[in-house]
């Protein structure tokens, strides 16, 4: 909850930069849970010696790739579907940020030049506008564009449309985010003796990571200053290992290595795979660093830095992992 706390309370001052690497660096994250942990979870107990079934080495590519093309079908159905209710303003209005026809065009004065490069890098990659200036409805603006043309600048809203995609996008990588925490849960409770304390704390550094991640794609979520969604969907991501944790308890009887848990652990990881591989390297990977207005449009200092935390958030995964 702290980057959406951090961002709504102005006092605080956290620097748009720090927000601009945690967010490439939770992109390297969720790249390598899914490479590093949830493959190899995933074809680890489907292959398990202790299975009394035989399961096709095939198997878990299978599971992963119909997981990466339903979870792309489901959002295509669903941008389709939020497409159309942007076309009615009235609906979504009081869950953006500020609608569409409230936005100045032009909040700088004609003639007025940028505070600096990296207020006008900040615009170009999508991030919050702060300004720190005492117009808390100025600073709060997201923009996705900035004209520049001769001696004028203005800024560009996003449209409804942009909007609810972006949420949409943010909501597909909790789930799958979701849906392996409950996994952590229910492998921490079966896991017991010398390889407990290194699972915990390999655990702590994932679930950090992870959660700084969501966390800053969630404050960076286009909704009204005054909505509780960002903490609503923070919160649940807080309660999905425990949720996991206490599934495990109250069926702690079973065997861990039993047919029952191999599969489940084996099937969850390899949808997880699926879900977070289609969001890591679709919505995040080239949605911020492909795409128009994205990190390729700024300075090449501002690039090297989004690809070094890049990198970086993939090697401490790894590591972790």
């Amino acid at each position: 909850m702290f980057p959406t706390f951090a961002k709504r309370v102005s006092y605080l001052h956290i620097p748009s930069l720090a927000f601009f690497m945690a967010k490439h660096f939770g992109t390297g994250v969720i790249i390598a849970t899914v490479f590093i942990h949830l493959l190899n979870k995933a074809y680890s107990a489907l292959s398990d010696l202790c299975l009394n079934v035989k399961i096709d080495s095939h198997w878990p590519g299978v599971i992963v790739m119909i997981s990466c093309l339903a979870i792309f079908l489901v959002e295509y159905c669903a941008t389709s579907y939020v497409e159309h209710l942007a076309s009615k303003p009235s609906v979504i209005d009081k869950f953006l940020q500020t609608p569409v026809g409230d936005y100045r065009d032009d909040p700088v004065a004609d003639g007025e030049a940028p505070e600096g490069p990296e207020d006008l890098d900040a615009v170009r990659d999508g991030e919050p506008h702060i300004a720190n200036s005492d117009d808390p409805e100025r600073d709060t603006h997201y923009w996705d564009g900035y004209l520049h043309e001769h001696h004028a600048h203005g800024r560009k809203a996003l449209t409804h449309r942009e909007s609810a995609v972006q949420i949409l996008g943010v909501v597909v990588l909790q789930a799958g985010i979701m849906l392996h925490s409950i996994i952590i849960g229910l492998t921490l409770v079966v896991t017991s003796g010398p390889n407990f304390i290194s699972l915990l704390l390999a655990i702590i550094f994932h679930q950090l990571f992870e959660g700084l991640t969501l966390g800053v794609r969630l404050a960076a979520l286009p909704l009204s200053r005054k909505s509780i969604i960002p903490y609503v969907l923070a919160l649940a991501f807080a309660i999905t290992t425990p949720i996991g944790i206490g599934a495990g308890l109250l069926g702690r009887s079973f065997n861990p290595r039993g047919l029952t848990a191999l599969l489940m652990s084996g099937i969850m990881s390899a949808i997880s795979a699926g879900v977070l591989m289609y969001s890591g390297c679709v919505e995040l990977l080239a949605g911020d660093f492909l795409e128009s207005h994205g990190v390729r449009d700024s300075s090449w200092k501002r690039q090297v830095l989004a690809l070094v935390s890049l990198f970086a958030g993939a090697a401490a995964m790894t590591v972790s992992g």
